[in-house]
């Protein structure tokens, strides 16, 4: 698996490419981990962004509607 940070490389073909949904997990495996793959749509890959997104503006949205965020911030010495 190649991340964000490979090398240049090119000319040899592509036989699968991970779902963008899934790049943080797979972005926090140790090194020699299992991993399983398995075929998937297009449709259920854009979905599956779809989803996160979602997921993530709903997280967003109630850390920033938390006032107790806010006081932390201030205890920190923000």
């Amino acid at each position: 698996m190649l991340l964000a940070d490979h090398q240049t490389i090119g000319g040899y073909p592509v036989i699968a490419v991970i779902i963008r949904a899934d790049w943080p997990r797979i972005g926090q495996l140790a090194p020699g981990a299992n991993v399983n793959f398995q075929p998937v749509s297009q449709e259920a890959a854009r979905k599956a962004g779809l989803d996160q997104q979602d997921a993530l503006g709903r997280i967003a949205r109630e850390i920033s509607e938390d006032q107790s965020w806010d006081g932390a911030w201030l205890d920190a010495g923000g």
